[in-house]
C-alpha cells in the first residue's frame, strides 16, 4: 500500500529485493604437490583438494514507519504505512557515525551495531493530520560475507572404486551477518501510539547465517 493513495509518487524508491552489490566466488582447486608419487606414500600423500564459496553481499533496504496512523486517514492493521520526517542534516540513511543523541538515545552512541544499527534520532514525527516526508525504503540494511571451505582426499584403487573423504566447514571464520532490524516485509515502526520513541526500534535479534558448522563425511564409490 502506499503511504498517500493520492500521492504515489511519494513512494518511488528502491526494490525490497534490491542488492546493490554481489560478489559470488565458487572454486575448486587440486593441490599439486605429490602427483606422480607412487606406492602408499603416494596414496596418502596425493590427491588432496580444496573447494568452497565466498559470498559477500550488500544489505536489502528497508522502509521506516512511523508505527501508527498518524496521518488519520483511516488505515488500520496492515495498512498503515505512514512514515516520519526526515530531521534537516541527517541522513536518510543513517548507519555510519555515532548518534547526536535525543529522548532515549545517549548521545554519541554507535551506529551500525546490532544494538543500534541506525539513528533513530534522525526521524521525527510529522504534524498530526499529514504525511511525513521520508521515502520508502531508503535505509540500507546489513550485508553478508560468509566463507564456506571443504578440504578433500580421493584415494583411488582397483580400476573402479574409490573413496573419498571430505572435511567441511560452513562460515569458516564464524563472521556473525546480522539481519535487519524490524520485520521483514512491514519496516521498522519507531514510535508507540503516545508519540514516544521505540527505544528498540533499530535492534537486530537475529543473524542471516548459522554460526560455524563443521562435518566430516566419506563416500566409497563402486
Amino acid at each position: 500500500m502506499p503511504q498517500d493513495p493520492d500521492d504515489w509518487r511519494a513512494d518511488w524508491g528502491l526494490a525490497g529485493i534490491d542488492i546493490r552489490n554481489y560478489f559470488s566466488l565458487n572454486y575448486t582447486y587440486d593441490l599439486p604437490f605429490a602427483r606422480n608419487m607412487t606406492g602408499a606414500a603416494g596414496k596418502v600423500i596425493a590427491g588432496w583438494q580444496i573447494n568452497g564459496i565466498l559470498t559477500l553481499a550488500g544489505g536489502t533496504p528497508i522502509t521506516i514507519l512511523s508505527g501508527f496512523n498518524r496521518s488519520r486517514n483511516g488505515a488500520s492493521g496492515t495498512q498503515i504505512t505512514d512514515r516520519p520526517d526526515l530531521l534537516p542534516g541527517f541522513s536518510n540513511n543513517p548507519v555510519k557515525g555515532v548518534s547526536k543523541g535525543c529522548p532515549g538515545v545517549p548521545a554519541g552512541t554507535k551506529l551500525g551495531t546490532p544494538d543500534m544499527y541506525f539513528d533513530l534520532c534522525a526521524f521525527a514525527l510529522p504534524e498530526a493530520g499529514t504525511y511525513g516526508n521520508l521515502g520508502r525504503n531508503t535505509v540500507i540494511g546489513p550485508g553478508l560475507a560468509n566463507f564456506d571451505f571443504a578440504l578433500v582426499k580421493n584415494i583411488s584403487f582397483l580400476e573402479s572404486r574409490s573413496i573419498q573423504f571430505r572435511a567441511e566447514a560452513f562460515n569458516l571464520f564464524n563472521h556473525p551477518s546480522f539481519n535487519r532490524p524490524g520485520a521483514l516485509q512491514e519496516g521498522v515502526k519507531l514510535f508507540n501510539p503516545f508519540g514516544e520513541r521505540i527505544p528498540t526500534a533499530a535492534t537486530i535479534r537475529s543473524t542471516l547465517t548459522d554460526s560455524r558448522q563443521i562435518q566430516f563425511g566419506l563416500k566409497f564409490t563402486f
